[in-house]
Parts: structure tokens; C-alpha cells; sequence
């Protein structure tokens, strides 16, 4: 009797177990946005200017089925510090697209290579930056202002 009431315990803890493991709550961490900013490489200055490339002519943008679709994004900060800042980039760089471009000016169209990868472990879900290159190198990224610095 005390063996079959041993094997019920356990068995119990088991089944216990089991059903916390498959409700163990959502654990989301969606991707976060890419900044980066674009500055000459001689001066260090900001290129995103009056002086330089223009905010309202800026574009990113990716194709899908041979459409040209748009890649939002917002610009922050003041005159010095410029960055381009964008949600939709990290998100579409998981299922969509990979390749995107930036327009700066009508001679000036770059390639970025975005790379965000889906992991999950222990019931959560998180996004992480694998690769960001422009016109096929890594790009420098600042961890004192969490951007990537664009040089030209």
C-alpha cells in the first residue's frame, strides 16, 4: 500500500510538472529598432544636414515580388546628432527581406544586408541582430549611443 501511494505522489508531481512546464506564461521580447547614423569619414560630422543629405529626401526601402515597398522610419535627434531610427527594418529583416536599400541622394543608393534571427528558449521568444552590413562590410556600432555609424 505505501509503494502505490509512493508511485501516486510521484506520478502527481510529474503530471504537476508537466502542465506548469506547457503554461509557463509568454515571455516576448520583440526586435528592437536599428539606428544608425551617417557621418563623413574625414570630419566626423553628421552627414544627415542641411550641409549634407537631406531629411525629407532620405528612403529606405526593400523590393518583394519586384514592388518597390517602403521601410518606415523616423529621424531623431538635433542637427549634430542625426540618426535614422526604424522598428519595421528589425521586423522585416525576419521573414521578408533581408536586402534593403537606402537612398540618400540620386547618386547615392546603398545596399544594407539586416539579419534578425527568432530564438526561443525556456518559454520565452527573443530577437536578435545577427548581421547589419552596408554595401557588403560590417558596420561599426557605438555602444555608448547604441547606433551603428555609417561613414562616407
Amino acid at each position: 500500500m505505501r509503494s502505490l501511494s509512493f508511485l501516486f505522489i510521484v506520478i502527481l508531481f510529474v503530471c504537476i510538472g508537466c502542465e506548469k512546464m506547457r503554461n509557463c506564461g509568454e515571455c516576448f521580447t520583440p526586435p528592437d529598432p536599428i539606428s544608425f547614423k551617417i557621418i563623413d569619414s574625414i570630419s566626423g560630422n553628421n552627414l544627415i544636414s542641411p550641409n549634407g543629405f537631406s531629411s525629407d529626401s532620405l528612403q529606405l526601402y526593400y523590393f518583394s515580388d519586384s514592388l518597390k515597398k517602403n521601410v518606415k522610419f523616423e529621424i531623431y535627434g538635433n542637427e549634430v546628432n542625426r540618426r535614422i531610427v526604424s522598428n519595421e527594418l528589425s521586423w522585416n529583416s525576419i521573414s521578408e527581406n533581408n536586402y534593403y536599400y537606402l537612398y540618400l541622394s540620386y547618386k547615392d543608393v546603398n545596399t544594407l544586408f539586416v539579419n534578425t534571427e527568432i530564438i526561443t528558449e525556456n518559454c520565452c521568444t527573443w530577437h536578435e541582430l545577427k548581421d547589419f552590413k552596408i554595401n557588403g562590410k560590417t558596420i561599426e556600432y557605438d555602444s555608448n549611443e547604441f547606433v551603428f555609424i555609417i561613414e562616407k
